[in-house]
């Protein structure tokens, strides 16, 4: 028999984290952003005034599935009068691909007891930045196939990514467009004759620390110059969670925290993961002193050829449709939000009411009354990638 257990305290939670990376690696899910190393992390640093509604999915001996889920207090400002069931990971971290956590051969089952679980309950379900393809829309059939649950997709999101798998880098740059691939192999020849350059990874638990520091740096340095907002480290708490989650994701041999250095300079730096297949590009930073030079693109070029260097299938950009990543690829992973609201009369008038503002958001501004539009999507020469 399948039995839910529900985790809503710090000590068991974990000693989940002993079974929990065996779970993930026989799912469909195995993505760094539902790790343990990830989401421990940002329960310890990012939870702000979110509880622990962790459900656990075991049949007989065997642990089958995780439902990594917070509880969030109502928020009558975002048209929910309900607590609201989230995923652990959620908000400005930009965790991408989450999910349900379910051994292979146990999603139908697993997808209807956490369905049977969320049934009756007054909780509104918030999932943001789940594919189209996850067990998480399984679940969201589930409850609305009862008749009595109602949903709501918010907006969508695109996570460019570069197909490599058996390609070799010049095989790579030969399917890019003609300006863009000319660009890219005399940007690079032209750094190396004006500068030494090294593109080198953090091995150590002292360079993590260290070239951590350089990448927040140079990540604000740009962004001040440019003027333009960043979310990726303008907090204390979010600087933390780095601190510690890099440090762990160096140990499990994930991260792929680079610099770029000009005659020794630190020019520019990238943080990414690889994990399993795919090399995760998660942030990055740059002096603008050398952006004449367009270190953004040779940044991102000297990643991509690592990356195809290490054997990887995907390189994925994560979300963001900003124009440069389009330079890379022309493929994406489609990201979406939804909202399901329980039974009754709550629950139909909210699903009415974020229709209403959903239509209102859609309608064109007047001339005279919306505000001043903000920047366009950042130039490949300027930044390879925000998180912003």
């Amino acid at each position: 028999m399948l039995g839910v257990e529900l985790i809503d305290d710090e000590a068991r939670f974990a000693r989940l984290g002993c079974e929990w990376p065996a779970l993930l690696a026989a799912s469909a899910a195995d993505r760094p952003f539902l790790s343990w190393e990830w989401l421990s992390t940002w329960w310890r640093h990012l939870r702000a005034g979110r509880r622990l509604h962790v459900l656990a999915l075991r049949e007989g001996g065997d642990f089958i599935g995780i439902a990594p889920f917070a509880l969030r207090p109502p928020a009558l400002g975002r048209l929910l009068p309900f607590r609201a069931v989230e995923f652990l990971g959620t908000g400005y971290v930009g965790s991408d691909y989450l999910d349900l956590i379910v051994a292979r051969g146990s999603e139908a089952r697993a997808i209807g007891a956490i369905a049977d679980y969320l049934d009756g309950r007054s909780m509104a379900l918030e999932l943001s930045r789940i594919r189209d393809d996850s067990l998480s829309m399984g679940l969201l059939g589930a409850l609305e196939g009862s008749g009595r649950w109602l949903s709501r997709r918010g907006a969508s999101e695109v996570c460019p990514f570069v197909k490599l798998r058996s390609q070799s880098w010049d095989a790579y740059l030969g399917g890019l467009g003609a300006s863009h691939r000319y660009n890219v192999r005399r940007r690079l020849r032209n750094l190396s004759k004006r500068f030494t350059l090294r593109f080198v990874q953090a091995k150590t638990a002292t360079e993590c620390a260290d070239w951590l520091e350089v990448l927040i740096r140079l990540h604000r340095q740009r962004r001040a110059t440019s003027r333009e907002h960043s979310t990726a480290f303008h907090r204390t708490d979010l600087v933390r969670f780095h601190r510690q989650f890099t440090g762990l994701a160096l140990r499990r041999g994930w991260l792929r925290l680079q610099l770029l250095l000009l005659d020794e300079v630190p020019a520019a730096a990238l943080y990414g993961l690889k994990y399993g297949g795919t090399f995760y590009f998660y942030q990055s930073g740059f002096d603008p002193g050398f952006s004449r030079y367009s270190i953004g693109l040779a940044t991102l070029a000297l990643a991509i050829r690592g990356a195809i260097t290490e054997g990887a299938d995907e390189f994925d950009m994560l979300h963001g449709d900003e124009s440069y990543k389009f330079l890379w690829t022309r493929d994406v992973h489609a990201l979406a939000r939804y909202t399901a609201l329980p039974p009754g009369l709550r629950g139909t008038v909210c699903h009415s009411l974020l229709g209403m503002r959903e239509h209102l958001k859609r309608l064109p501004r007047p001339a005279w009354g919306g505000p001043a539009a903000g920047p366009g999507p950042v130039a490949l020469e300027a930044d390879p990638r925000g998180l912003d």
